[in-house]
Parts: structure tokens; sequence; C-alpha cells
């Protein structure tokens, strides 16, 4: 019954980003058991590929940054692999004011690469429009400068996507109950990698950030790539066959994946959107 729900799913997956409701990521003390219970024989294992802090038109194009940084396309690999992504966008990069400093630093209109994503049929979601510190924010601002923010980005992503997105993913994921409460009363879902959720409802975070630059101290080692084959399999070890998976719009992470997708498929995954992802794990708990 899960394998037949889930084919349909990643069709109407495909064919729509069309809203879903939010509900609050509440605690699950059965979580792990509920995982537990459930091996791979029982249905597809699925991932939901995710990138955070974009878009990036050099990274989704397979362009140059403004400094001539080459990247492989990350689009064009997403389609190679017939996999559907999310991407948690900050809202100031799709404004028309954005475009010169984009194509300054990413190396093109950022909107468009937006729609560029929306037209191949990812779906995008909600990473703040200033990504701003919330800590921060709230002792300069208040909570009403944060959920204006949140809001502000969903309607700028609403304006390429026509959907207004159902998934907050918080800068740094730094995020505390009574804040969180009020920005799931806005119809979100926040996202997080608290234990507080169960193990599939929580992000899996790559760490692919800390492999750029010049400091590369704490790239995971050997490799970024070993790391995360390393995580899902102490993930299954514990009964979870189900992820979500955190990487950000950087030409190392589409590297990695280049490898990292095709060997995930041969171990029996299937990668589906946040959305259907949720709609088939939630069911689960």
């Amino acid at each position: 019954m899960r394998t037949v729900t889930l084919c349909m799913l990643m069709i109407w997956s495909l064919l729509t980003a069309g809203s879903a409701p939010a509900s609050s990521p509440a605690g699950n003390p059965r979580g792990n058991q509920a995982a537990a219970q459930r091996g791979p024989s029982q249905g597809t294992k699925l991932i939901a590929l995710t990138f955070d802090d974009g878009p990036k038109p050099y990274v989704l194009m397979g362009t140059r940054s403004g400094k001539g940084i080459p990247s492989a396309s990350l689009l064009d690999l997403l389609d190679r692999e017939n996999v559907k992504a999310t991407f948690f966008v900050m809202g100031w990069r799709l404004s028309k004011n954005a475009d010169p400093l984009c194509r300054k630093v990413d190396g093109g209109v950022c909107r468009e690469a937006a729609e560029e994503e929306h037209r191949r049929g990812h779906e995008i979601e909600n990473h703040t429009y200033g990504h701003g510190d919330f800590q921060l924010m709230e002792k300069r601002y208040g909570d009403a400068w944060i959920l204006h923010d949140i809001g502000r980005a969903s309607q700028v992503i609403q304006g390429i996507t026509g959907v207004k997105p159902v998934f907050l993913r918080p800068p740094d994921w730094d995020i505390w109950p009574a804040l969180q409460q009020k920005i799931e009363a806005d119809g979100y879902r926040v996202m997080t990698k608290s234990h507080s959720v169960a193990p599939d409802l929580r992000d899996v975070d790559s760490e692919d950030y800390f492999c750029v630059g010049h400091d590369l101290s704490k790239c995971p080692k050997p490799s970024d790539y070993d790391y995360v084959l390393r995580t899902l399999a102490q993930r299954e070890r514990q009964g979870i066959y189900d992820h979500i998976l955190v990487f950000h719009e950087l030409p190392q992470s589409v590297q990695l994946l280049t490898r990292l997708i095709p060997e995930l498929k041969t171990r029996g995954y299937s990668f589906v959107t946040l959305r259907a992802y949720m709609a088939v794990v939630k069911r689960q708990h």
C-alpha cells in the first residue's frame, strides 16, 4: 500500500507544487519505535533532497560566479538523474532590486534562476527574506519583525510559483518554542534538527558548508561524501530509512551529488520533493 501511495505522490509532485496543510512538528516519543518497525522491505526508502541559501545562478545553471568560480549545473544534474528537489530560498534574492548584486556575485539574475527551478518541476520553500539571525533580530526588533520577514519571503516566492510556501527552515536552525509556535500559527511547518521530533522528520545536515573557503578544518573526513553515507548508514542501523538531506548551493556540493545520487539509488533510495515526503512519512506517526 505504501509503495502504491508513493508512486501516486511522485507523479503528483512532478505535476504540481500545490499547497499542503502545515502542521506542528510535535515531539513523538514513539518515532524511533515506529521507524524500527518499518524495514526497507515494507516500502521504498525515501530521500527529500533540499538546498539552502539560493538561488545562485552560476551553481544552478552551470556557469561562473562574479569572481570567476566555475560550477557544474545542479539543475542539469537533477534532470539527468530524474530527481525533483526542494529549494529553500532567501527572499531578497528574488527581488528586482537584487539583480545587480546577483549578477556581480552569482553570475546571473537570481529571480530568473528561481523561475527555472520552478519550470523544471522543483519545489521552492521559505528560508526567510533577509536570512537574519533570529535571536539578534528578536532582540533588536521583536518577534513581529521576524514574522514579517518570513511573510515577505513567502510573497515573492508565491509570485514565482503561484503557491504559498508551507515549510520554513530558519537560518542555521536557530529557533525556540515560543517563536516556533507563532510561525506555525501562520501556517508553516518549521524544519528542525531537534530531537524533539521523530528522526525521519528531522533535517540531516550534510555539513557541506564546512568544505568551502580557506579553512577546511571542520570539513568531514575523509570527505563529505563519506560523511553523508556514514550518517545514513548509522540512521539505518537505528531503523530509520527515510531522510531529509540538507545541502547548500555550492559547486563542491554539485560535485559530491554527482556521485552521491547514483550511489543512494543503488542502495534502494527514491528521491521525492519535501511535500511528497511528508505526505508519506507523516502517515507512519
